[in-house]
């Protein structure tokens, strides 16, 4: 089975690009962030966007970096945009910007909605049968759309739907999501969605989670965005 997200060729550096230490790697691997050769730089406010990470995939013995816990074996760290490369920023670049690790993750938000509300970010609505409709987000910062406060709200009117909503992060090019129902048509979802997406670059986790509506003010430093279901 094809995947349902878009895929294209991952973007690489061009030769001696000077961040090339900080780049994302393209594979599911651990990363290791040097500190050594890349100096702290002053970064584009703008550019700031916030990445949900597996906990374990950065290692974090040789640089420290602006982390914020989200779920049970899932973290959020930032990355900066570089015209279609994702390069993580080091909590050293954040001390010469004057920014502490909240504030930074607030403003990755802003730019994350900033985003999603211009429509810079792919989405997608899939019906694979009758009975299924699947609300996607696509492109690398798919899947981090699961932080978006108003999310729950947002795929019910997508969707038609009227109850509960689940979601799926596989990888961090997808943000797949659905009504839930029973726990049938969960497992059926699970199912489709993770051989559908089992070669995409990056994995997350191919747990179900389910969205939860976002209280007035809150965001993922406040207010867990969703909540791992403890069965399909």
């Amino acid at each position: 089975m094809n995947s349902f997200a878009q895929k294209k060729a991952a973007p690489q550096p061009p030769a001696g690009h000077p961040l090339a230490p900080l780049l994302v790697p393209n594979d599911g691997s651990k990363l290791v962030v040097p500190d050594r050769g890349v100096k702290p730089r002053e970064i584009d406010r703008q550019r700031l966007f916030p990445a949900i990470v597996p906990i374990g995939y950065l290692d974090q013995t040789s640089v420290a970096m602006p982390r914020m816990p989200l779920l049970d074996g899932l973290e959020v760290v930032i990355c900066e945009d570089l015209n279609g490369i994702a390069g993580y920023v080091r909590t050293i670049d954040l001390e010469t910007m004057k920014l502490t690790t909240r504030e930074a993750h607030r403003l990755a938000l802003e730019n994350l909605m900033t985003a999603a509300e211009k429509d810079q970010i792919p989405m997608s609505l899939r019906q694979p049968s009758e009975d299924l409709k699947l609300f996607f987000f696509i492109g690398w910062l798919g899947a981090n759309c699961l932080l978006l406060p108003g999310l729950r709200e947002t795929a019910q009117r997508a969707l038609g739907a009227t109850g509960e909503i689940c979601a799926m992060i596989p990888h961090r090019e997808t943000l797949v999501l659905f009504e839930d129902g029973d726990r049938a048509r969960r497992s059926r979802v699970q199912k489709l969605v993770t051989e559908a997406e089992k070669d995409g670059r990056k994995p997350i986790t191919g747990r179900l989670l389910r969205v939860l509506s976002s209280p007035p003010g809150h965001w993922y430093a406040t207010a867990p965005p969703a909540e791992f279901l403890k069965e399909a």
